[in-house]
């Protein structure tokens, strides 16, 4: 029993296993930056507590009108927390982009470097209904080459993670 074929079928695996982990964590890191919806609710609401305050600026209204004026500067200071998170959007586009260089590059990487080499040997009953599939893009009877064994390790690796990393990005 030859080692060479374990260690080539095990690299990929691991190659896509920490492509797909890298991209569920930048995922989720990229959304601990996503303020936008948070904004539009706070201006909302100042919108609304200084049209209340406008209303009720009458003599006998005025302490409720200055309490609800109070309110909307409270929320005001935290619309301006927020936009100075919101500065942080250039590592929110850097995050994204990794993601996205690493979901697609390091497939390709991969295809390139084991186009025409079988990653593994296998009788052929043990690929009976999809053995043309496994073997390209080698051709080569009876082998797994790289596509589909890439399909094989992109659906293991994402049930494996989700079901590690439950209710993630």
């Amino acid at each position: 029993w030859k080692m060479e074929p374990f260690f080539s079928l095990l690299s990929v695996f691991l190659c896509v296993l920490f492509s797909q982990l890298a991209q569920r964590g930048l995922s989720a890191f990229a959304a601990l930056f996503s303020f936008a919806e948070d904004e539009r609710r706070l201006r909302q609401d100042i919108a609304i507590l200084r049209k209340k305050a406008e209303q009720l600026n009458h003599p006998s209204t005025f302490t409720e009108s200055a309490k609800i004026e109070r309110e909307a500067n409270r929320k005001e200071k935290e619309l301006k927390q927020l936009a100075n998170k919101r500065e942080m959007s250039r590592i929110l586009f850097i995050v994204t982009s990794l993601r996205t260089v690493i979901k697609f590059t390091v497939p390709v990487v991969l295809v390139y470097s084991w186009w025409s080499t079988p990653l593994i040997y296998l009788p052929e009953w043990t690929l009976f209904p999809l053995g043309l599939l496994f073997t390209r893009p080698t051709g080569v009877s009876d082998t797994v080459g790289i596509i589909g064994w890439l399909v094989v390790c992109s659906g293991v690796c994402s049930r494996l993670i989700g079901f590690l990393w439950p209710g993630g990005a």
